[in-house]
């Protein structure tokens, strides 16, 4: 063999072992960038409908007609919630009923008058109303998302070929 064959062999073997080298797989720890999606979160304040009970008061008169002119019986003035409306009385007994008016004045032709000394006004709760009041309530809510960017290192294998031209 003389020298020139030789030195093409060479350059043969040489050129293999680098080629084998060059597609030998590396492993590297590599910085990476992460694209992720971070969710933003607000409070704001929200007006709510929120039912309540709310007590109903009403003025009652309770007292006794004792000089009707028209009986000698006394006759009992029971919750009377006006001065002018009629209301129904018993006697003594519990019968028979009467209907009587409350009221302070002559205008009470055709019924009894009642003296303010007769009876007695008081208040009382009547019944129960609904109603409805408002009422701020703070309330977190998902607003938007907003993309950012974190760092995360990866152990990245290619090629030492690949890692040259990369």
């Amino acid at each position: 063999m003389d020298n020139k064959q030789v030195s093409i062999i060479a350059v043969i073997a040489l050129a293999f072992l680098a080629g084998l080298y060059l597609l030998t797989p590396e492993t590297r720890n590599i910085a990476v960038s992460i694209r992720y999606q971070d969710p933003v979160y607000e409070t704001r304040t929200i007006a709510v409908s929120v039912p309540y009970q709310e007590a109903v008061y009403g003025t009652f008169y309770y007292g006794k007609l004792e000089d009707t002119g028209l009986t000698t019986y006394t006759w009992t003035i029971d919750r009377a919630t006006d001065y002018s409306k009629e209301y129904t009385g018993k006697d003594f007994w519990g019968s028979p009923e009467y209907t009587f008016k409350v009221c302070w004045g002559s205008q009470c032709t055709n019924y009894p008058q009642i003296n303010t000394w007769s009876i007695s006004p008081k208040t009382e709760i009547t019944g129960y109303e609904t109603k409805y009041k408002t009422e701020y309530q703070k309330e977190t809510y998902l607003a938007r998302y907003e993309t950012k960017y974190r760092t995360e290192y990866k152990d990245i294998t290619k090629t030492k070929l690949e890692w040259i031209f990369s």
